[in-house]
């Protein structure tokens, strides 16, 4: 399991839905980002998890050096391996969480 958590607080305090501010342009390093992959993208607010997806595509955004992620929600049983997974942890910045088989 890939993740990467992404955080929106922000945007969720200016009305922005949890889907709208998880997919938006992010600003990551794109080589690093493909080579990592995630199949999970989280949305972080407060350092908790508000809202979980499976990532479908990840494209460059009109931004420069941004990327604007396709994302569908995810399965009860993804969000509960997912809120396994991450129990515990300091989700506040933008992170990616290590590869568990």
């Amino acid at each position: 399991m890939r993740i990467i958590a992404v955080n929106i607080n922000k945007t969720l305090a200016s009305g922005v839905s949890a889907f709208n501010a998880t997919e938006r342009a992010w600003k990551l390093n794109e080589r690093k980002f493909l080579q990592f992959l995630p199949e999970f993208v989280i949305g972080v607010a407060s350092g908790k998890a508000k809202e979980h997806f499976r990532l479908v595509s990840v494209n460059s955004d009109i931004e420069p050096k941004r990327l604007k992620f396709s994302l569908k929600p995810c399965l009860p049983h993804e969000i509960s391996e997912i809120e396994a997974f991450v129990k515990n942890k300091n989700l506040k910045y933008c992170t990616y969480l290590p590869p568990v088989s």
